[in-house]
């Protein structure tokens, strides 16, 4: 048996009996003591990578927005992880041209950064992700009421900016503003140096006529230090081909994020209203056979689905610049029409005298090579399907006539169901996995097999007597 020795617990100073030597807490003291020692390690890991800042491509972003509204305080109540997901979406869209270093989609300010009264805030319900022209056009403008501000009044001195500080003082002083929020959320998320600096170093390192200054290229884009870098490894200069993301779509995912963020009030619902119209608008263009649709309409091989069309005299161009232009008003927080969206849209897709099909439909020339193979109602077509007539039906795209049919074929098709649901409704089904239903066959007696003569199954030369035990 060990020896046991007296040790005193350096947490509760009380005297305790180990048999290690090393031992430092008693029992009741230990797992407090586990707890402190991890968080200190989280503790350490945090602030590491906070000096990690002014190398973060994401902080950089936040102090130009600091410097350009001239306040830390734009920073109130932010959520840092819905805002830099929010940012890192927009990269995500590759909306980025290199060669006329501009992109397709801006970060757009519902209440803008500087106006007269009130600093916008770097808020992810104060942003969203915008198609740029219509952004250059809305200015500074804005809709009383929506977004989130600080007035100019409520300024506090100690956190107002210099122009002249550099990035990483701005970041220091963010680091002050926002302090245990900042250290929290370095605990759970790393913070990496940005891949556009760590090519600026690596050039400037690798670069044998020392042509750059390292503060010229830290200030140049990644496309050019990534073409600096393909010239002096004397190499041709790798890049992926990334197709651009449809605005419907960006536009569609972004009131579908505000409308489940935002307070209940006339911009959260004029955004849900706006869902509808832009689930409307994509399903029309993915059946145009336009590619970048799939996420709202994926036509699976066979299936005709067509719902409506492109009223004669219409132009669909303008029609994608009317409902671009509404929803990105509507996102901005302004006034939205409805019942003249409604009308707009009637006069440019028109739908047919038929009812809307809840179940997919095949072409005839094709069905025959389908064998029989149906699409599940659970099938993802299904479910985009069901959206979209929900979609057609809540903006009043439907006559009268057309409702009433839709609505008689929706409950027959919910009779059918119903019957198809009786049917197996005297069945037992399993519960677990290891659960068996009772409608198969069960032996309930012990099995016992019928005698044979074994000379006839193996062989009469088998079976001889050998030291009087028979086989």
């Amino acid at each position: 048996m060990a020896p046991q020795r007296k040790k005193v617990c350096q947490i509760c100073n009380k005297e305790f009996t180990a048999s290690r030597v090393d031992a430092k807490y008693c029992s009741d003291c230990r797992p407090k003591a586990k707890s402190t020692k991890q968080q200190d390690k989280r503790l350490t890991v945090a602030k590491k990578r906070i000096e990690k800042l002014p190398t973060s491509e994401e902080w950089l972003w936040v102090a130009r927005e600091v410097r350009r509204a001239g306040t830390v305080e734009i920073l109130r109540d932010v959520d840092l992880e819905k805002l830099f997901t929010l940012y890192k979406y927009r990269f995500k869209c590759y909306g980025w041209n290199p060669e006329t270093k501009q992109s397709a989609f801006h970060l757009c300010h519902i209440h803008p950064v500087s106006s007269p009264s009130a600093v916008g805030l770097l808020h992810h319900l104060n942003l969203f992700v915008g198609s740029s022209l219509p952004n250059q056009v809305h200015g500074n403008n804005h809709y009383s009421g929506a977004g989130l501000s600080i007035k100019q009044t409520e300024l506090s001195y100690k956190w107002l900016i210099d122009d002249k500080l550099s990035d990483k003082q701005i970041l220091e002083k963010v680091e002050k503003y926002l302090g245990k929020k900042l250290v929290e959320y370095a605990k759970d998320n790393p913070i990496r140096m940005s891949q556009r600096l760590s090519i600026a170093k690596w050039v400037y390192k690798n670069d044998p006529q020392r042509q750059y200054e390292l503060s010229d290229l830290e200030r140049k884009s990644t496309h050019e230090l990534r073409k600096i870098r393909a010239e002096i490894e004397e190499r041709e200069m790798y890049q992926m081909d990334l197709t651009k993301k449809r605005s419907f779509i960006v536009y569609l995912e972004e009131c579908q994020r505000l409308s489940t963020e935002l307070p209940d009030g006339s911009h959260k619902s004029n955004l849900l209203f706006m869902v509808d119209v832009l689930k409307v608008a994509c399903a029309y263009m993915a059946l145009v056979e336009e590619d970048g649709f799939s996420s709202v309409l994926s036509l699976p091989w066979g299936v005709l689905y067509k719902p409506f069309t492109l009223a004669d005299g219409k132009d669909s161009s303008s029609f994608r610049d009317f409902v671009s232009f509404q929803v990105f008003n509507a996102l901005q927080g302004g006034p939205v029409d409805r019942q003249m969206i409604r009308n707009t849209l009637a006069s440019y897709l028109v739908v047919p005298d038929v009812p809307l099909p809840l179940i997919p439909e095949y072409r005839e020339h094709i069905a025959a090579n389908l064998q029989g193979v149906k699409v599940s109602p659970s099938d993802e077509f299904c479910i985009q399907l069901r959206d979209i007539n929900c979609s057609i039906l809540s903006l009043g795209l439907l006559s009268r006539i057309q409702e009433a049919e839709h609505l008689a074929f929706i409950e027959q098709a919910m009779k059918v169901e119903q019957a198809e649901t009786a049917i197996l409704e005297h069945y037992e089904f399993c519960n677990s996995r290891h659960d068996y239903s009772t409608i198969y066959f069960e032996v309930e007696d012990d099995y016992i097999t019928t005698p044979m003569d074994q000379s006839v199954l193996f062989g009469a030369a088998e079976f001889e007597a050998v030291d009087g035990c028979t086989f």
